[in-house]
C-alpha cells in the first residue's frame, strides 16, 4: 500500500491506521479482542469488512463441501462393504485397485481431466462457475457436480480402505457366525449388525477428511474458477491480503474443531464403549 511517492510522515500515518507500530503481543492482544466482537479487519486491497468478504464466498464453498462429502461417504462405504463381502475375488482386487487411484491422482490433474472429457469433449456438464443454488436448483447442481466428483473420490478411496478393513475384523465375529446360521438375511447383516459395530472408526475418518475437504477446496475451486473461499485464500495470498487470509484460516480452523467435537459425540452415542472409555479416562 505504501509507495515511494509518500512522504515518512504519510507513512507512518498508515503504520499507525493498522495498528503495526505497536509490539507484536499487542498486536495479537488487539486483533484476538477484535475477533470476541466479530470485527476480523478490513480488506487491505477492497477496503471491504473481512467478514462481509468471507459471507460472500462461504455458500459456494459450502455446497461444494456438502456435495463432494456426500459422494465421498456414499461412494466409500459401498466400495468398502463391496470389498469386504467379496476378500481376494476379482472385484475385491478391482475396486481396491481405484481405491490406490483415488489416493495416488492429483486432484488438479483429475480436475483438468474431467473438464477434458465432460465439459469440451463431449459438452454435458459446465467446466466451472457458480450458480446459487435458490436461483436455479438444476444448473447449480451441474455446476457443482464435477468439482463434487473429484473431492468425492478422493475422499471415498481413503474411506473405502478403513470400511473394508473395519468390515473385515467385525465379520469373523462370533455374533455375526450366529447371526448367519440364525439364517439373517445378509443385508440385514450387514448393515444393522457389522457396519454399526464397525462405526466408530468410519465416522473418526470421515471427521478427519473434513480437513481434507476443506484443504480440497483451496485447488478444486481454483481448477473450476469457483467463488469460494479456497479461491478467495489464494487471490488474498499473492495479493498479500492479510486480514482476509486470517480471517479465512481462523474460519477453517473453528470448522475444523466443532467438526471433529461433533464425530466424538456421535462416536460415543453409537459406541457406549467409547464414551465410558473416554469418561474413565478424564
Amino acid at each position: 500500500m505504501l509507495t515511494d511517492r509518500m512522504t515518512f510522515q504519510q507513512k507512518e500515518v498508515q503504520r499507525k491506521l493498522f495498528g503495526f507500530d505497536q509490539p507484536l503481543v499487542v498486536q495479537y492482544g488487539q486483533w484476538m479482542g477484535n475477533i470476541v466482537q466479530g470485527n476480523l479487519g478490513v480488506s487491505l486491497r477492497s477496503g471491504n469488512n473481512v467478514v462481509t468478504e468471507i459471507t460472500q464466498v462461504v455458500p459456494a464453498t459450502v455446497q461444494l463441501g456438502v456435495f463432494g462429502g456426500f459422494i465421498g461417504i456414499l461412494l466409500g462405504v459401498f466400495i468398502g462393504i463391496i470389498s469386504a463381502v467379496r476378500q481376494h475375488t476379482l472385484v475385491d482386487k478391482s475396486l481396491r485397485f481405484v481405491a490406490y487411484l483415488g489416493i495416488s491422482l492429483p486432484e488438479f490433474w483429475l480436475g483438468t481431466l474431467l473438464i477434458l472429457l465432460f465439459s469440451v469433449t463431449f459438452q454435458i456438464l459446465p467446466a466451472g462457475g457458480y450458480v446459487v443454488f435458490s436461483e436455479d436448483p438444476i444448473e447449480s447442481l451441474r455446476v457443482t457436480l464435477l468439482p463434487a466428483l473429484v473431492l468425492g473420490f478422493a475422499m471415498a478411496a481413503f474411506l473405502s480402505r478403513v470400511v473394508r478393513s473395519s468390515m473385515l475384523e467385525i465379520l469373523r465375529q462370533d455374533f455375526l457366525v450366529v447371526a448367519k446360521s440364525k439364517g439373517l438375511p445378509v443385508r440385514t447383516i450387514l448393515l444393522k449388525h457389522a457396519l454399526r459395530n464397525a462405526a466408530a472408526p468410519i465416522i473418526t475418518l470421515i471427521g478427519l477428511q473434513i480437513a481434507f475437504l476443506i484443504s480440497g477446496s483451496v485447488i478444486i475451486e481454483e481448477v473450476f474458477v469457483r467463488p469460494g473461499l479456497g479461491r478467495l485464500l489464494i487471490r488474498s495470498i499473492f495479493q498479500r491480503d492479510y486480514p482476509v487470509v486470517q480471517g479465512i484460516t481462523l474460519l477453517f480452523a473453528v470448522i475444523f474443531v466443532t467438526t471433529n467435537l461433533i464425530i466424538d459425540i456421535i462416536r460415543g452415542i453409537l459406541d457406549p464403549r467409547v464414551g465410558e472409555a473416554e469418561r474413565l479416562g478424564k
